[in-house]
């Protein structure tokens, strides 16, 4: 049984958003252990460039602390690889098998700083060309999880 993390800037804002991530990791909880942890989204005076650069570094920082050496980490962000759910299903077993955990770290509204991005054990993935919200992208992907984890084991893809 794989192990999977979400790491979040924080619990969905909106309510049925977050009903439906929980909806998700609660369909996907039979194939696979599955953490939320919450990073904290660090809070700015201003948008100017220099503070939300030290923000976005603050929270590098955080999440960093959560990661363990033996984890396989994917940034979620537009600057990733857009693939469909046939290739990510290719790589589930590879996930399946990871003796680590296998991370999904999404970022504040302001994104993930560089330096997640310059570590060659990371790799960026994309939901798609589409800038969506963040809070929608985190129920799209644990949509997109269930389904990779109900694949691994033979269900059907449509039902």
């Amino acid at each position: 049984m794989g192990s999977f993390v979400f790491l979040t800037p924080s619990r969905c804002g909106n309510k049925h958003l977050e009903e439906l991530f929980r909806y998700f990791l609660k369909l996907s909880s039979p194939y696979a252990k599955i953490e939320v942890i919450h990073f904290g989204e660090e809070k700015v005076r201003d948008e100017s460039p220099s503070m939300i650069e030290k923000a976005l570094g603050k929270e590098s920082e955080r999440i960093k602390k959560h990661l363990k050496e033996d984890d396989r980490v994917f940034l979620l962000s537009e600057k990733g690889k857009v693939a469909s759910t046939e290739v990510w299903s290719k790589e589930m077993s590879s996930w399946m098998q990871h003796p680590g955990r296998v991370v999904f770290v999404l970022g504040s509204a302001r994104g993930l700083h560089k330096s997640l991005f310059d570590d060659p054990k990371n790799k960026a993935i994309a939901i798609g060309s589409m800038t969506l919200q963040h809070e929608l992208a985190l129920v799209v992907w644990s949509e997109q999880l269930y389904r990779l984890l109900t694949l691994e084991v033979g269900k059907r893809y449509h039902y």
